[in-house]
């Protein structure tokens, strides 16, 4: 029940496309290309007015997640991006942390993708970015977009026609090489809506020993974590595999079960990548997000795991942009929420889901345990 409260507010419950992170609906009959429309147009309006006083015309980078009915939604929010007075960057197919690396490339004003966050194969949702990467959420920057979107004519300026075209796969696979290699032979089970992310991983593993075995999302929509996570479980057995993952269809949230196709905590993903940030750092901050004591991550347990000498906890409401701005406050060198996001500090700082399997592919090995073992090892 409480994972159906957290998706109606991410989806926009009561009849809204509006949620807690952006929108989302059911393709082409929820989110149609009017609405992508509108919803380009008001984030262009937004950033064009915030990016008025240092630049003469806005740049917004704009990519989707690969899937057919994405690209046609994308299409239609560029449109509304440049009715807004937005110069358009088409970064293609990629990742939310794709784009916001390209976004940095191109010294961008915002950025807009249009993917599949609940992981549901039949939705499609647009998520926005501010300057720097700052996400637009409810209670934040989304607010303005949403009070423009609302409003019945948007006073719009002139369209800017200008177009440009940034790869925003080949800056980010150039951070991620440095992972993908002295890996031991270990085999995965990976679940994604995201095309963009199986050509990023196809890339990564293709000089390497890792052999990965990709799982159709389930018919139903794989809605429930608990569902999807049993339905990997069973393959991650039937195949004799390491273990197993899911990735949201943005390239953000992860979720892991073991070589026993048994569920591992995001809390203890989050130990063992603490334990990463230790070996670089002398004392680290973590950031851990949500909004009330059954969304947080159970502090009783990292406090306990976690030598307080070495590890600062910071705790925030579970926003996206209100982690991104914890971290920056507090210089933090990891986060993580109920959700599976786990955020890492740039530039640019982003939940990155395939970051995150890169680590447990490098901790993995440096021996033979199992998933189970290591996990244990605090």
């Amino acid at each position: 029940m409480e994972w159906l409260n957290r998706l109606a507010r991410h989806t926009g419950g009561g009849g809204s496309l509006f949620g807690a992170e952006g929108i989302s609906g059911v393709a082409l009959n929820e989110l149609d290309p009017p609405t992508a429309r509108r919803v380009g147009q008001a984030f262009g309006l937004c950033i064009a007015k915030a990016a008025a006083a240092t630049s003469p015309e806005a740049r917004i980078a704009i990519a989707g997640d690969g899937r057919p009915w994405s690209a046609e939604l994308l299409a239609a929010a560029a449109q509304g991006v440049q009715s807004g007075g937005c110069r358009v960057v088409d970064a293609g197919s990629a990742t939310a942390p794709a784009l916001l690396l390209a976004c940095r490339e191109l010294d961008a004003d915002g950025a807009l993708l249009v993917g599949n966050a609940s992981g549901d194969p039949q939705r499609v949702g647009i998520t926005m970015w501010g300057p720097e990467g700052v996400p637009f959420s409810t209670g934040g920057r989304l607010d303005d977009v949403r009070q423009l979107f609302d409003e019945p004519q948007c006073s719009a300026p002139m369209p800017s026609e200008s177009t440009e075209s940034f790869d925003a796969g080949a800056p980010y696979l150039g951070q991620l090489r440095e992972f993908f290699h002295a890996l031991r032979p270990l085999r995965v089970i990976v679940e994604t809506t995201s095309t963009a992310l199986i050509h990023y991983l196809k890339q990564l593993a293709s000089g390497v020993a890792v052999e990965l075995i990709w799982n159709p999302p389930g018919t139903n929509g794989s809605a429930d974590p608990a569902e999807r996570l049993a339905r990997i479980g069973r393959h991650v057995r039937q195949r004799g595999a390491h273990f197993g993952l899911w990735i949201d269809g943005d390239g953000e949230c992860c979720q892991a079960v073991d070589e026993r196709g048994e569920a591992v905590a995001t809390e203890t993903l989050l130990l063992l990548f603490a334990r990463e940030a230790i070996a670089q750092q002398l004392k680290a901050t973590i950031v851990i997000g949500g909004e009330g004591p059954d969304e947080s991550l159970s502090h009783a347990i990292l406090r306990e795991k976690l030598p307080a000498e070495k590890i600062r906890i910071v705790t925030c409401t579970g926003s996206r942009e209100a982690i991104w701005q914890s971290i920056r406050q507090h210089e933090a060198a990891l986060a993580a929420d109920r959700e599976g996001r786990f955020w890492f500090a740039g530039p640019p700082t982003s939940a990155d889901a395939l970051k995150a399997f890169a680590l447990l592919l490098v901790i993995l090995s440096r021996g033979d345990a199992p998933l189970s073992v290591v996990s244990r090892e605090w």
